[in-house]
This record gives C-alpha cells, sequence and structure tokens, in this order.
C-alpha cells in the first residue's frame, strides 16, 4: 500500500502535472536570471568553510567555558585560566575541524572524479 505522498505523485504524474521521472523541471521566468550554487548529490559533503568551522567550535568552546565556570572541574582556577583554556579550545576545534572539512572533500573529489 502506497503512502500518501507516494499516492499523490502517482497522481500527477498520472494526470500530467507532477514531474517525470527523468524529466528536468521547468523553471520559472524570474529565476533564469539567478545563479545559485549548484544543488549537491546525495552523500556529498559540503565544500570547506572555515566559518561553518569557526560557528561549531565556539560552541564547544562557550560549553567547555561553562563546564569550567560551573562545576569542581574548575574550581581553583582563576577566570583568567578559564577563558584563555576556552580560547585554547575554540583554536584547536577550529584548526581541527577545518583539516576534518578540507581532508573529506578532497578525499570525495578524488574518489568520484571532481577537481579540488
Amino acid at each position: 500500500m502506497a503512502n500518501r505522498k507516494q499516492q499523490k505523485r502517482r497522481y500527477q504524474r498520472a494526470v500530467g502535472r507532477g514531474p517525470v521521472r527523468g524529466e528536468q523541471p521547468a523553471e520559472p521566468e524570474e529565476k533564469r536570471g539567478r545563479t545559485s550554487a549548484p544543488a549537491r548529490r546525495r552523500g556529498e559533503p559540503p565544500t570547506p568553510s572555515a566559518v561553518r568551522a569557526a560557528k561549531r567550535a565556539a560552541v564547544f568552546a562557550v560549553l567547555f567555558y561553562l563546564l569550567l565556570a560551573y562545576t569542581s572541574i574548575g574550581g581553583k582556577m582563576s577566570p583568567a585560566a578559564k577563558l584563555f583554556n576556552g580560547v585554547m579550545i575554540f583554536v584547536l576545534m577550529w584548526s581541527i575541524g577545518t583539516i576534518t572539512e578540507t581532508f573529506a572533500w578532497r578525499r570525495w573529489q578524488k574518489r568520484h572524479g571532481g577537481q579540488s
């Protein structure tokens, strides 16, 4: 038994209003002038981005700082030492994240014949 989404697609194809397998959908007039980033294929890693890695690193650094500030792990540490440790975690996570993203991207490109 097909679910509702499958039934709707089957109906749209039968009536001639929906996409048929292998056909490219027609683009509206206003969208033709715009150029956007090409859609990624399934399983393709995103292009490496230092900004994305920095955002991830900032989240981890803030969580690490809060862990030090509000638990007994950083009990005898001064606030400056806790802040320094948070900054160091940010730098480490950012660099490791950037390196990992670049490695995954280049490996995927190499395996699938893309340009690196």
